[in-house]
């Protein structure tokens, strides 16, 4: 399902909905105005949770950060809370009473909590865990005492922590040893973690013995694993200092102390047993490489397909990293539902043979949605997609997919049902695992393949009322990886050509009305070539910061124009530019920035942030950047106080007829915060702010005030802030925005703030401000 909507007048109903859930809302917090005490039994105590002050004569740096990062690792939690008040689970888990089945009993399991009481947690047990996390942060003599806060029915612990300086590394050195393990760790060591100066870090030490463990396995060194890695401490109290000797256990088995080569590699198709190596599977082999050998299916997969995807080298020293790259590499192919690869010991100790097993995915599929469509421009009504894949074209993994697209909508503001609008259109889309052309990316060995996409499309709008709107798109790219985290995608070609055509009598008064709006919808052709590259640090669980880097280049135009200008040997007049079909080509430079943050404050609360920057400009051939290649803001993933591509460019004035005319610009500055917050179960919150806006970068006579300028661009921002709900389920996340406006940039300078006309209880303002938003994933 695709769900988008922006309505910046709530009808009747919806006001009504929202009435009602804050009826809910008030109701609940009365009634659990005891925080669900209640509900605990008479003679026990609440627990209503933990504090950590840490006391010092010396200056702790980070200590209130210290301090939460204790008191979140603080067995048993209390309740869940809000605002420190209400325990809506715990009211939950009391008011549908103690069932074993029914709706109360499925309630009470899925959103309820049990009270968590006093007598459930040991302070003594938790000082001495604190004690030991400290020391574990080079608090090695913190004295820990406790005190119970006990109020009427509930009771609190506050621990108390008195410290010292804490210790710092002085010096680290390696094995004394000269073996060959010994030897790898030294070399090792020139990456370390730990430095000198440092304050003494239990968990960077570990971080340390995985990071020369994987660097070990990627030298060979199959079996061994970061517990035979031990570190010997030395303390000096009078400095504050602690000496480090990393060593290797002396238990060390020998296997783990040996450097191991790949021997034989053999690649099992379906069907066959692991180590088995039938008569007919052996006359069905084939050599992917020297020592390489497929068993399955002659024509299933071509060699060079599967030789591309295995980075195994026989002979060479054994690699973890090669190992998973080579799993994704295969998976990454798309054909294959699970791929393993084990290894087995030989007759030579230093020799293991791999076996490389597949699982193939059914090759071709077809799939029908249907789906409920909200717009933000108020338009809404079902939709029909169908697909058809083949993932195994040609035998090389190439994977075929076509799409056709439907979707029939009507306005929902209007009292009465009838079709306004429907689109049909068909997308293909061919993408190869291999580079196309004269690039020479294979080489790479990340965990991704390189790979060429082709794709072309048609689609057609009708409004019934307005117009019709053809598309065409059609063009190829090649995309590829260098990193875990990097992606890059680099657009030769890109062909566009916008086709407006059936204007109604009355669209077409709108348009001779708005020479902007006439312009957007004039015929375009773009052909367009781009690179982009993005960053995403976001697939790395293990991490509780995450940020992400887009940018995006493109140019149109400039390769038509080249040859026009060979051929005529003049520019062309602003009035009469060159044309390709027929149609005046677009000439223009644009690029998009996009940088995100995603900093954890919990395990389960973070703040996102993003700052959207991007400018394009129109050269040659064209006087101004084609509609569909401009920016806007506003909406359900923008300034969600005000409705999409609704505000701007600059301090231009918007209608107060209530006709919605397309905002655009060719320049964007925005930027978001949001700080998201579990609730209840799968139900979590946000609070937001968004400020924002577009502009042009040249004067438009028919828009005044729209162009930019460096001193007054931050005078001319809107902001908006809000808050949201998010239901967040395993497959889809269902996000619900409220958002009203603090500042409006098209009223006259010095009345832009409105903060002081908020007024909630004011049926005429939020009617007018209010703008509810529902969609599908969270904005950014």
């Amino acid at each position: 399902m695709c769900t988008e909507m922006s309505i910046a007048q709530p009808s009747r109903r919806a006001r009504r909905l929202v009435r009602s859930l804050a009826a809910v809302i008030t109701a609940s917090i009365l009634a659990g105005g005891c925080a669900g005490l209640q509900f605990v039994p008479e003679d026990e105590e609440l627990y209503t949770g933990a504090e950590v002050e840490i006391e010092s004569e010396d200056r702790i740096r980070g200590r209130r950060r210290l301090e939460r990062e204790l008191e979140d690792g603080i067995r048993p939690q209390p309740n869940t809370s809000w605002f420190g008040v209400v325990r809506p689970g715990l009211w939950i888990y009391g008011a549908m009473g103690e069932r074993e089945e029914g709706v109360r009993a499925w309630i009470s399991e899925r959103y309820g909590e049990p009270p968590v009481l006093l007598r459930e947690v040991s302070p003594e047990r938790t000082a001495e865990t604190l004690k030991r996390r400290l020391s574990s942060r080079g608090f090695f003599d913190a004295e820990l005492e406790y005190e119970i806060d006990r109020r009427p029915r509930r009771a609190g612990v506050t621990y108390r922590a008195t410290v010292l300086e804490p210790f710092r590394i002085a010096e680290l050195r390696g094995p004394a040893g000269d073996t060959a393990l010994e030897r790898a760790v030294l070399d090792a060591l020139d990456g370390t973690l730990v430095e000198t100066g440092e304050i003494y870090s239990l968990e960077t030490l570990r971080e340390e013995r995985s990071r020369i463990d994987r660097a070990l396995k990627d030298d060979g060194f199959f079996y061994f694993n970061p517990d035979y890695l031990e570190y010997i401490a030395r303390a000096n109290p009078e400095e504050r200092t602690v000496d480090l000797e990393l060593r290797v256990k002396p238990e060390t088995p020998p296997r783990a102390r040996r450097r191991y080569r790949v021997g034989n590699v053999r690649v099992l198709g379906t069907g066959l047993q692991p180590g088995g190596e039938p008569e007919s599977a052996t006359r069905s082999s084939v050599e992917l490489k020297p020592g390489i050998r497929y068993f399955g299916s002659e024509d299933a997969y071509r060699a060079e397909t599967l030789a591309s995807a295995i980075l195994l080298e026989p002979g060479e020293h054994y690699s973890r990293r090669r190992h998973l790259n080579t799993i994704n590499r295969l998976m990454d192919l798309g054909v294959f539902q699970f791929v393993s690869i084990r290894y087995r010991e030989t007759g030579d100790d230093e020799t293991l043979d791999a076996e490389v097993r597949l699982t193939p995915m059914r090759e071709r599929s077809l799939q029908a949605e249907l789906r409920a469509v909200t717009k933000s421009n108020d338009y809404a009504g079902p939709g029909f997609n169908a697909s058809y894949l083949d993932r195994n074209l040609f035998g090389g993994a190439e994977q075929l997919e076509v799409q056709l697209l439907s979707s029939f909508e009507t306005r929902m503001d209007t009292a009465a049902w009838s079709l306004d609008a429907y689109e049909v259109g068909v997308e293909t889309q061919l993408s190869i695992p291999r580079i196309l052309g004269p690039l020479q990316l294979g080489a790479i060995a990340g965990g991704t393949l390189p790979r060429t996409r082709i794709r072309a499309g048609y689609r057609s709008l009708t409004r019934l009322d307005a117009y019709r709107l053809d598309s065409f798109n059609a063009g190829f790219s090649y995309l590829w990886s260098t990193g875990e985290f990097s992606r890059h995608e680099w657009r030769p070609l890109e062909a566009t050509m916008v086709r407006p055509r059936d204007f109604t009598t009355e669209f077409e008064e709108l348009l001779d009305a708005s020479p902007a709006l006439r312009r957007a919808f004039d015929e375009q052709l773009i052909v367009a070539s781009g690179y982009s590259y993005r960053y995403n640090t976001q697939r790395d669980d293990t991490r509780r910061h995450h940020r992400y880097h887009g940018v995006e280049i493109e140019t149109a135009g400039n390769v038509l124009h080249a040859t026009r200008l060979m051929r005529h040997g003049e520019a062309p007049e602003e009035d009469e530019p060159y044309t390709l079909f027929g149609v005046p080509y677009a000439q223009y430079v644009r690029a998009d920035l996009d940088n995100r943050a995603y900093l954890g404050v919990t395990d389960r609360s973070r703040f996102a942030a993003r700052l959207l920057t991007g400018a394009g400009q129109a050269y040659g051939n064209a006087q101004s950047m084609p509609s569909i290649r401009q920016f806007s803001v506003g909406g359900t993933n923008s300034i969600r106080a005000f409705p999409a591509r609704s505000i701007g460019p600059g301090a231009a004035s918007r209608p107060d007829d209530g006709r919605f005319v397309e905002r655009l610009g060719d320049m964007r500055l925005e930027g978001n915060l949001e700080y998201r917050f579990p609730l209840l179960g799968l139900l979590r919150g946000a609070l937001f702010l968004d400020a924002g806006n577009i502009w042009n970068l040249g004067e438009d006579r028919d828009v005044p005030d729209s162009e930019f300028s460096i001193s007054t661009a931050l005078e001319e921002l809107y902001v908006g802030t809000g808050l949201g709900l998010r239901l967040t389920t395993p497959f889809v996340v269902v996000r619900f925005d409220v958002a009203f406006p603090l500042r409006e940039a098209d009223r006259p300078a010095g009345e832009r703030w409105v903060v002081d006309e908020i007024d909630f209880g004011d049926s005429g303002w939020r009617r007018d401000n209010l703008v509810f938003n529902l969609a599908i994933g969270y904005p950014f």
